[in-house]
Order: C-alpha cells, then structure tokens, then sequence
C-alpha cells in the first residue's frame, strides 16, 4: 500500500500540482498587503560563527569511493571548508537514511521515495523539508532540479536567504514555469561561460570559480609522468573517443579514471583502444586518484559540443574541475575550447588549449609533452601557482559568505 502511494505521489503531474500549489502560496505571501514574508535582508547576526547555512544536494558524493563527478563533489566541499567559518549542515538523499559528519560537517542522507522522471539526479522526499526551518541561508545545488524547486519555494515561505549554484546535467523540472527565479537572492554561477546560460535570473548572477580542497590533492615527491590521464564520467560529450585516436598514434599509455555511464559507448571505448594502450579505472578512492594525478605526464579534458552520435550539448563543461585538481597537484593540462575550460587554463603556461573533435592537435600537444618532460614539469609548477592564486576553497567559501551576508 505504501509503495503504491509513493509511486502515486512521484508520478509527474501530481508532483507538478503540488509545486503549483505551493508556489500559489509563496505568490499570496508577497502579494497579500496583510501578509508578508519575513524580512529577507539578512538576520541579525553578531559574528559570521552565529550565521547557519543549509547546504542542498540530490546526488550523495560518497567520500570513501569517490562516486559520482564534480557535480556532486563540489557541494559536498564546499559546505565541508564552510563549516570552518560557520554553522554549516548538508542535507542529500540516498537508499537509506544515515546520519554522519563528514570533519565538521554533519550530514543527514534522506531516502528517496522515488525518482522523479526515472532521473537519479531528481529525487522526491518530503521529510527533509524540515530541515530548512534551522538555516538561515539555504544554498541550493544544482537550480534545475525538484529538489531545488521545493527547497526554494518552502525556504522563502519560511523567509530564509535563498542561493543557487548549477554544474550542468540539467534534468526535467518546472523552475522556469514556475518562475522561481525571482525568489532565489542569487545566482552563483561557476564560470564566464556559464552566465550566458540561466537567462532568468539577469542580474542576480554572480560568478564564483570552484576551488580545490588543498588536504585532497597536492603533489608527491618522485614523479613518474609515466601516462596520459583522462579523469571524469565516461559519456560521448566528454570527447574520449578523440583521445583514444590520439593515444594510438603515439608510444605512451592512457588511465581512463571514472564512472562508466554510457555502456554502448565504453564499449566502443574498448573497441578502438589499441592493445595494452590503455586502461580503464572505474570508482576510484581519493587516494588512489591523487597518485593518479601525480604520476601522469598530463591531464585531458577532450570535451565536445557534438558527440559522435550527433548529439548537440550547450553546456558540456560549466568549469572543469579535474583541470584545478590536476595542476594543484603539478600536472599540466590539455582542455578543448569548450565550454569554461580555456578560463581555467593558461595556454602554454599551465597548459594546452585545442580545438574538440580534433585527434590530431591532441596528438600532436602530448608527442610535445611525452619529448619535453621537464617543459611538462615547469608548466605543473606554475599550474599549482596559478590555482593557489585563483581557486583554492577557503577563497570560494569566503566568496560565498560574502553573498550571502550582502543586504
């Protein structure tokens, strides 16, 4: 019976109707003359350690096995080094309910009833609601997501500070229709290139780099540069397939390091790697991925705006957080020109910049690299320069407390 109300509960036009109903009600609160919302300038708070942010997230970053991407790592450390300055929780959803700390960060798991649209990244859970009455700042992650539209809709009811953060990956939601944008304070967007997206929200964009946890990644001594390191989800609009190409041209070994989402497509992977050429590393600990980094001669994020199924994708990198990872750990990089990923790289400093779909210029940056090794280290010391200049996390939380606290 119960699970018969549930999937009742997660069918699309019931959620809908709900979400109406209750954006009808934060539309009364504004517009009533009698009734107001509470004042949305920020509380009175004495000191920054009295403020208390809510972090919310659908996706659970699972810390000891590294699942998932930068999507769902980013939220997780961001409210981890927020938790150094202030009152910090994190709330996210998972099978079951758990209730641990992540350092100083307490974390509460809710189980999901169901998923909305069958889509992982759209749980539906009510409970968790609750939660939102002890914040007085409520940062969503990502914007368009249900979650994110109940969150926002019931925080402003309960007249909390409201900001949202996107990494892309967009799934089915009602936010524009709804138009929820105007009750969110901020739009904290990632990168330059992300601002040309959301066009809603005009004005209250702001763009805020991701930052990198310093206790995370940091080169060790000794090494190797010993393989070309791709790091990241294995999806067509990542562009693999183009480096693979590139490696069978060259005498050098590639690391596939990620979550095999498209299987039809590691399949295909697999076809056309050549024998002993390259290797696929699925899931991996922070550890080993750290070693990942330090011992590879350089990082690529191959990106396309078109896959090889023809499929088009708008925003396929809103940052690149494995470019920050990799140089913090002083390895260069290669990106394509897509998405924000020339914003966080140096050409011929940090790095290389080529077109997408273009085997040939990888090629031809790593045959440089593999004969150059020591231009391959200077340029990962001046990687790790650059990103303890720009984008560390104590920089982006202080970034964000910032927002938060403007009136």
């Amino acid at each position: 019976m119960k699970n018969r109300i549930n999937e009742i509960i997660c069918r699309k036009k019931t959620i809908k109707i709900i979400l109406i109903i209750l954006s009808e009600i934060v539309n009364l609160f504004h517009s009533h003359s009698k009734i107001k919302l509470c004042d949305n300038k920020h509380p009175n708070v004495q000191t920054l350690k009295q403020l208390k942010v809510l972090h919310i997230s659908p996706i659970f970053f699972d810390v000891e096995k590294s699942l998932q991407g930068g999507g769902e790592r980013a939220p997780l450390e961001l409210a981890k080094t927020m938790a150094k300055y202030c009152e910090t929780r994190y709330i996210s959803f998972g099978n079951e309910f758990k209730s641990l700390n992540y350092d100083k960060l307490p974390i509460k798991i809710y189980p999901y009833i169901g998923l909305f649209n069958h889509e992982r990244n759209n749980p539906i859970n009510f409970k968790f609601l609750s939660e939102i009455r002890w914040a007085d700042v409520v940062h969503c992650h990502p914007y368009y997501s249900i979650t994110t539209a109940f969150s926002i809709l019931v925080a402003r009811l309960l007249g909390k500070k409201v900001f949202v953060t996107d990494y892309g990956g967009w799934v089915v939601n009602y936010n524009k229709e709804l138009k929820l944008d105007r009750l969110v304070d901020k739009f904290l967007v990632i990168s330059e290139f992300g601002k040309q997206f959301f066009d809603e929200f005009k004005t209250k964009k702001e763009v805020i780099y991701l930052g990198i946890d310093e206790k995370k990644f940091y080169p060790l001594p000794n090494k190797k540069q010993d393989y070309v390191l791709y790091v990241g989800r294995i999806l067509p609009h990542k562009g693999i397939s183009y480096l693979v190409e590139a490696i069978n041209s060259l005498n050098v070994e590639l690391h596939i390091v990620g979550s095999a989402l498209h299987k039809g497509y590691l399949d295909y992977l697999k076809s056309i790697a050549g024998k002993e050429k390259v290797k696929f590393i699925t899931d991996v600990p922070d550890e080993i991925l750290l070693k990942e980094y330090n011992n590879a001669l350089v990082t690529i994020l191959p990106s396309v705006y078109k896959d090889i199924y023809g499929n088009e994708h708008k925003g396929p990198e809103l940052l690149g957080l494995v470019l920050l990872e990799s140089m913090f750990c002083e390895t260069p990089v290669i990106c394509t020109k897509v998405g924000a990923m020339p914003e966080v790289v140096k050409e011929g400093k940090t790095g290389f910049v080529v077109p997408g779909c273009d085997n040939k210029a990888l090629a031809e940056k790593i045959d440089y690299l593999v004969k150059h090794k020591e231009t391959a280290k200077q340029m990962g010391i001046e990687g790790r320069k650059f990103v303890t200049e720009n984008f560390t996390m104590d920089k982006v939380v202080l970034k964000c407390l910032d927002e938060y606290r403007e009136k």
